[in-house]
């Protein structure tokens, strides 16, 4: 207790509910965490040919300016000889950087984990702004930084590895927009997110719908509440006709650049009800706990289990031999109960605020953007854009839990959480020996 000039008695006791403004513990996990994503980038030995096609694109245009195909500053690539294509947004960014940091593959995922971790910094920043408490954006930030599905897919030189930090910079433009103030948004944080929304649905198709329901819904409820005025929306508008014009012009041009997505549209020859029946069940398996907590993807190249290599075999059955169980080793198991635990308690206690009734939003209508495809479903990769969303949910559901816990409990919150992930790079480790 101190004692003010008038003589009245002020407590300098932190509340049981407040963290201190240095946590140690914290800066440790964080640092743990980040080093073990960082060394993952020298343990994946293998490297496919969509990757090895897109990374000779990224070098071809650092040296020449042209592709692997001869095309000059291209808006995009194809890749290899298939239908599928890389567009600007991946291309240029990662040439600058690979000129910079270097041009090995070691290197190129390097800077892949490097910038999906800024972008769970991001994240996290942009909850603070939402007034969440220091333990809601600091349980965000953890959550982020060891969900696998990041984690992985960071160490691929492939578009998906960019939307994490897409992402993140668009909903850090959209909290500051959502957030003003009585004078209403600055201009310059409208532009962004309008800018940013586009990157973020021209970086990879599954994106578009997510992005696209985002932006309208943005800048419908800022004009509504007075945080837009009318000629930041018509600033808004033109900014969004702008950074679409290579994307409009590639459609327009280039007809062979959307022959894969079109392809994969579930509606495309097929009678209405049979294309809306598998919208449907393609929809519904992407919330399927066997693929959210147990065996990932069944897809080789985009499992949770299987992306490390080793010939298609389960870690278990890389360290034991094929004649052990399935699941003698249920790390990615674990998912399970730190999934369910916070979404539970979120909404037992109803913490519908702001974020995380858009963050919910996003993770349905990417689910949705994902099951308009009628190929290998469910597709962990096509759904990369959720597992940001998904981070903030997990975070405000933590946060709800750890309420009016002691710090021991948070204490033991954060080690619990940094031995899961230090379990889960051991796996890995082993699954790429």
């Amino acid at each position: 207790m101190t004692h003010t000039a008038s003589g009245i008695q002020v407590s300098t006791a932190i509340p049981p509910h407040a963290w201190p403004k240095r946590n140690w513990l914290l800066l440790a996990v964080l640092a743990c965490i980040i080093a073990v994503r960082l060394v993952s980038a020298f343990h994946v030995y293998d490297v496919f040919r969509d990757e090895e096609s897109i990374h000779g694109d990224v070098l071809s245009i650092m040296a020449t300016g042209r592709d692997t195909h001869g095309k000059l500053f291209p808006l995009y690539t194809q890749v290899g000889h298939g239908n599928a294509f890389v567009t600007y947004t991946y291309l240029y960014p990662m040439a600058v950087l690979c000129r910079v940091f270097g041009q090995s593959v070691t290197a190129a995922r390097l800077v892949l984990q490097a910038l999906t971790i800024l972008g769970c910094f991001l994240l996290a920043d942009a909850v603070r702004r939402w007034g969440a408490g220091a333990r809601c954006w600091r349980a965000v930030l953890v959550v982020s930084l060891t969900l696998p599905w990041g984690f992985v897919q960071a160490n691929r030189l492939w578009d998906p590895a960019l939307v994490p930090i897409y992402f993140a910079v668009a909903f850090w433009f959209v909290t500051n927009v959502l957030r003003a103030g009585p004078g209403g948004a600055r201009s310059w944080h409208v532009a962004g997110a309008a800018v940013s929304l586009v990157l973020l649905a021209i970086i990879y198709p599954p994106n578009r719908i997510p992005a696209a329901l985002l932006w309208l819904w943005v800048f419908t409820a800022g004009w509504r509440e007075g945080r837009v005025s009318v000629r930041q929306l018509a600033l808004a508008a033109a900014c969004s006709v702008v950074a679409s014009l290579p994307l409009l012009y590639s459609f327009r041009f280039h007809p062979g650049f959307n022959t894969r997505p079109l392809e994969l549209f579930v509606f495309n020859n097929r009678p209405f009800g049979l294309a809306l029946l598998r919208l449907g069940q393609s929809f519904s398996s992407l919330f399927n706990a066997d693929f959210l907590f147990v065996t990932g993807d069944a897809i080789p190249r985009h499992s949770l289990h299987f992306l490390f290599g080793a010939g298609g075999k389960l870690p278990s059955q890389v360290v034991f031999g094929d004649h052990v169980p399935r699941y003698s080793l249920p790390i990615f198991g674990m998912l399970g109960p730190l999934s369910v635990v916070p979404l539970w308690t979120l909404l037992r206690r109803c913490r519908f605020v702001r974020p995380v009734s858009l963050m919910a939003g996003v993770v349905v209508a990417t689910a949705l953007s994902v099951g308009l495809t009628c190929e290998y479903t469910p597709h962990g990769l096509r759904s990369c854009l959720a597992w940001m969303p998904w981070a903030v949910l997990l975070g405000y559901g933590w946060d709800a839990f750890l309420e009016g816990k002691g710090r021991w409990t948070r204490a033991a919150w954060y080690v619990a959480y940094a031995a899961w992930f230090a379990a889960y790079f051991a796996f890995y480790m082993l699954y790429n020996r």
